[in-house]
Parts: structure tokens; sequence; C-alpha cells
């Protein structure tokens, strides 16, 4: 679900320490190409890119080409952060030039922003493309590296160029062709899904999980901030009355549930999946938590709407896939659908006949019978 979102040291689900960012901080070290200048290569070191009272030879020096964020974008990072976050788009183009300078790099373009960040394109010494992702919560970048860093053996998310603790921000490679699944149809790469779902879920070993969140932490956010949407009326006049609290409490029961633990995405949907071309799907955007493996295949049982004749069968084919209980994902998808209904509210200009079908699923549940069973 397409939920990100966090507070001043945050990672999208829950506040966390600075202590536990700064231990995030070190463990991203493995994940990051040592050999670069600049990068937070050694666990728990901080360096900068070069040595007091050095210069940056004039050959050698990248300057930011484009800086400014537009207006759009400047009013979602206050919406989502609140009034400081003026205070840090203020001073990006001073941090830009900063991180240009660490990693020499030439900066280039921003890319379509996402909810908590800003994006910009860059160019490598070498010719290389790369993207440069910062948000104005530091916590976000470390809790995202820190993912990719106990994913790094699988080959399903980008590989790590740099990482600046002050700021968070993160240099990554620029996966090829980089369009996402959202821009074409989700339906017909399931089976590749299925496969990443997999890989990364059989990557993250049991020490990298203890650095992140429960799920049901996760579970509680997502719901609270729905529970904000309820407010438009435009959602509350279709969404019946306390349909979101009885799904919330379906959900969080299934999520404290015993079972098998694996470090999740937490936000694996149709736009946080890349076209990464021969060398197949690439996973961004992490919410990272820890639990119930079926929860990252919510969205992809969900993708064409809520219709049991078709999502059903499809959660059977897709838990068989990835060797989950096919009963607890259909479960997480009657607990969920009715998020997944007020996303896309928010987004259209009224109920779709998809929306209406993830309504009904979510009333329709019998969340009861579930546990008797």
């Amino acid at each position: 679900m397409n939920v990100g979102r966090s507070g001043c040291v945050a990672v999208g689900l829950v506040v966390v320490s600075l202590s536990v960012c700064a231990t995030l901080a070190g463990v991203v070290g493995a994940w990051m190409v040592s050999s670069e200048p600049g990068v937070d290569s050694l666990p728990g070191r901080v360096r900068r890119p070069f040595s007091r009272g050095a210069r940056v030879t004039p050959e050698r020096r990248y300057e930011v080409t484009e800086r400014a964020i537009d207006a759009a974008t400047r009013r979602r990072m206050i919406g989502r952060f609140g009034a400081w976050a003026a205070e840090w788009c203020d001073g990006l183009p001073a941090l830009l030039d900063r991180l240009a300078q660490r990693w020499n790099v030439r900066i280039g373009r921003s890319a379509p922003p996402g909810a908590t960040s800003c994006v910009f394109f860059c160019e490598r010494r070498d010719g290389e493309p790369a993207v440069l992702k910062l948000s104005p919560d530091p916590g976000l970048g470390a809790f995202e590296a820190g993912a990719f860093a106990a994913w790094r053996s699988s080959g399903w998310v980008p590989r790590g160029l740099g990482f600046d603790a002050e700021s968070g921000a993160l240099l990554l490679e620029a996966v090829r062709p980089g369009t996402t699944l959202a821009d074409g149809d989700p339906a017909a790469r399931l089976g590749a899904v299925a496969e990443l779902v997999g890989g990364l879920h059989a990557s993250a070993g049991d020490g990298a999980m203890t650095h992140f969140p429960p799920l049901v932490e996760r579970v509680k956010f997502i719901f609270a901030l729905y529970e904000e949407r309820l407010r438009d009326p435009a959602v509350a006049s279709v969404v019946p009355v306390g349909l979101l609290e009885g799904s919330s409490a379906a959900a969080l029961r299934l999520a404290a549930g015993p079972g098998r633990q694996v470090l999740l995405h937490g936000d694996l949907h149709a736009r946080n999946v890349l076209d990464g071309g021969v060398r197949g799907l690439v996973a961004i955007d992490p919410r990272a938590c820890v639990g119930d493996p079926t929860f990252d295949l919510i969205d992809w049982v969900l993708v064409a709407g809520g219709d049991e004749r078709a999502a059903e069968p499809r959660a059977e084919w897709l838990a068989s896939r990835v060797g989950v209980d096919p009963a607890r994902l259909w479960r997480w998808c009657e607990s969920t659908a009715v998020l997944v209904a007020i996303s896309q509210l928010v987004r259209s200009a009224g109920p779709t006949e998809a929306t209406r079908s993830l309504l009904n699923l979510a009333q329709n549940a019998d969340h009861g019978r579930f546990w008797e069973d």
C-alpha cells in the first residue's frame, strides 16, 4: 500500500530513536562500494570525503546544475512533515552542493517526487548515471539503507553507492530502464513479482532483522493514517461506518499472530517495483519491518480489485509460488481491502467498480471464522 509517511526521525511506520539510526548507519557499510570516495564504508564510522583543507581539482569537481524543487514538491514536504520542513527545503541547494562535492557527482534534474523524499538524477565521475535520494527526515534514509544492506546479496534491490549519515541522503545506482510496474500491467508480471518477494525474504538473516520494528507497528501506523483520510467527505460518504475500525482489529490480530518472521519490504506495490531489464525486477522505497511474509503479497492479490472470483485464485497462486499459507494471505486481503479502496477514492473522482468490489470484500469478511478454524 502506498502509504509512506514519517515524523521527525521516523521510518514511515514508527518513530525511532537516534541511537537506532546510528546503529543502522553502521550496518550499511557492507552494502556500499568501499572504493567510492566519501562513502561511509566502515561499520560504525562516519567519515568525510576529503581530509580537512583538501581541495577538489577543477577537472574533477561537478556542480549542481538544477537545484530548485517546484512549489508542489515543497507543499508536499511541508504537508507531510510539518512547517519545519520549509527550512529544510530552503537549505536544499546548500545540501546538494555539499553532497555533489562529497560524492563527486553532477546533480541534474529532479525525478518525480515521492510522498516523503526528493530524488535527483546524477552523473558520476566515470559518466555512469546514479540517483540521489534525500528527505527532510534523515531516519528514513538510515532505515532504507539498512534494509538495502540486509538484502544486498539478493540482487533484488539497487546497489548502494553512498550514504550520508548526517542528512540521511542515499546515492544509488540508476536502474535501467527503470520504469515502474505501475506504468504497464502489473498483473502480467506476477510470476516475476513472486520471485522478487521470495528472494527478498530469503536473503536477510536473523541478525539483520533485529534493527527493524515489528509488523504490528507498521499496521498501526497505516490504519492511523487512513483514519485521517476518512475526514475527506468524499471518502467518508462511501466507506461504511465502522469498516475501517473492524478491519484494523483483524489486521492487528494477523500481525501479532505466530508463524514465520521475515524482513518485509513493507510497502511493496507496483510503483515501488522497477523493471531492471535483463536483470529482472528491482524493489525500491522500502518501509522495512519484521513479520508475516504474506504481508508483502497483499497489493498483488488486489491489483485488479476485490472481486473474489479473480482475487482469491490469485492469492492461492501467489501463495504457492512464494511458499506461504494461502488462507492467511486471503485474510490479510480481507483485512486491508478497505485501505486499497480508500486509496483509490483519494485518487479518483468517485467510486469505481474496483473500489466497490474492494469495499464488498472488506464488508463480507468473516474475521472470526479464520481464528476458529
